[in-house]
C-alpha cells in the first residue's frame, strides 16, 4: 500500500514539474546570424529554400571560402532557427 501511495505521489510530483516549466523561448534569425554577419560581412549570396514550416537560409561568402546554412523547422525539436552546417572551401573570386 505504501509502494502505491509513493508511486502516485512521484507521478503527481512529476506531471506538475512538466506543467510548470516555461516553454522554450523561440531564437530568432538574428540571434543564430548576427556572428556570422560580424565575422564575415554580409554574404555575397543567398539560398532560401522553403516548404511548409520548413525553412532553410544558406549564406555564402565565395571570396572567403565560407558558407553556413540555417534552418527553422518543426521537425528537429528545437523551437526557432539554428545552425545546420558550415562549409569551408577554397576561396572563388
Amino acid at each position: 500500500m505504501k509502494t502505491m501511495k509513493l508511486l502516485g505521489l512521484i507521478i503527481i510530483v512529476l506531471f506538475l514539474s512538466c506543467e510548470l516549466s516555461a516553454p522554450i523561448p523561440a531564437v530568432s534569425f538574428a540571434e543564430v546570424s548576427d556572428p556570422y554577419r560580424r565575422s564575415y560581412g554580409s554574404p555575397e549570396d543567398v539560398t532560401i529554400f522553403t516548404s511548409g514550416d520548413y525553412q532553410t537560409i544558406d549564406w555564402w561568402w565565395w571570396s572567403q571560402g565560407f558558407c553556413v546554412g540555417f534552418i527553422n523547422s518543426p521537425y528537429d525539436n528545437t523551437n526557432g532557427w539554428r545552425v545546420d552546417n558550415t562549409y569551408a572551401f577554397a576561396p572563388i573570386d
